[in-house]
Parts: structure tokens; sequence; C-alpha cells
């Protein structure tokens, strides 16, 4: 790779979208933090602008074991997050590649925020599995329901007839007013 190469892969996956190459602008930005000019990751940031910081989670991924830059290569794990997780979590422990592997595996397919959640909740919780990890975050995932308005028109009669209703079943003329029509649609198809 030559500075031209490597500025050019940097500078796409710095600026571009959330698709990133990360094996291919680790090493464009390994690159420059090799040369004389650039003494720091900040210094290498500059000339992208971005911070010292990205280049260092960039850079981490040289810490990676072999096995797990592979899983990188072969787009089996694509953030920037992921490698700083992985990356922490060989700090945490850096003579165990069966946790890191298989928290690799666990990790494939989340999100960034997913991503994170597991990592932390192991070097919180020493001795969980990963997989165990996944299934708890998973698991503790707030489930969204929409939920939709709909406004009715009812005569003066038809509403104390169903506030009369509601009263005898103890609820509110809104939640009776659902019921009936949940019921219905069941019913109906």
């Amino acid at each position: 790779m030559d500075e031209k190469e490597a500025y050019a892969i940097a500078f796409s996956n710095l600026k571009g979208g959330k698709d990133k190459d990360i094996p291919r602008t680790a090493h464009a930005l390994r690159y420059f933090r090799d040369l004389p000019q650039y003494r720091s990751n900040k210094e290498v940031g500059l000339l992208f602008d971005v911070s010292g910081e990205t280049v260092r989670e960039f850079l981490s991924y040289f810490q990676l074991p072999e096995s797990i830059q592979k899983l990188f290569e072969e787009k089996k794990l694509t953030q920037l997050e992921q490698v700083r997780r992985l990356a922490q979590l060989k700090k945490k422990y850096p003579d165990t590649l069966k946790i890191i592997a298989d928290t690799a595996n666990e990790l494939s397919g989340m999100k960034s925020h997913d991503t994170r959640y597991v990592v932390e909740y192991m070097l919180h919780h020493p001795g969980i599995t990963p997989q165990k990890a996944r299934e708890i975050i998973i698991q503790s995932k707030t489930m969204i329901e929409h939920e939709y308005y709909v406004m009715t028109l009812l005569t003066g009669d038809e509403y104390k007839m169903l506030t009369a209703e509601a009263k005898k079943r103890n609820t509110t003329e809104t939640k009776l007013a659902s019921e009936i029509v949940r019921n219905w649609l069941i019913t109906e198809h």
C-alpha cells in the first residue's frame, strides 16, 4: 500500500456512510501512523478531520487475534464498536482466546448499542458466558408496541349506554370501546 492508496481508503471510510471496511481502514491508518511525520493518533486524525480517539479505535483492530481479524475481513463482524469492545475484552482476558472468539460469534449481526451492552455486561459479571450475556441483553430490551387512536361519533344515547356498560364492567369508556372493537375485529377476520 502506498501513501495515495492509504489516503483514499482512509478518507473514503472515515468520511463515508455507516458501512466501513474496518480492516482496510485500520491498515491505511497504520500506514500513516508509521510515517515519521505523524507522531500520534491525533496527528493522523487531523489529516482526515477525525479525532485521535477514532484513529486509536481503528488501530485497536491489530490488538485482536488473527482469527477475530478474519471475521472482520469476512464481513461477519462489521462495526468499529465491535472492534473497540472486543479489544476491551482482550485487555481484560489477555490469555483467553476462547472468550474473545465466543464473544465475537455472539456479536455477529448485532447493532452497536447491543454490542456495547453485551460486553459491558460481561465486564461487570465476570464468569458469565457471552451466550448468556447476549441472551440477557436481548431479553431486557423493551418491546415497543405502537398504539393507534380512532375517534368515533356517538349520539348522546349511545354514549350513555357506553358509559353505563363501562361502569358495570368497572372500566373506562375508552377501554370498553377498544375492547368492543378488538372483539369485533377478531370475530370478523
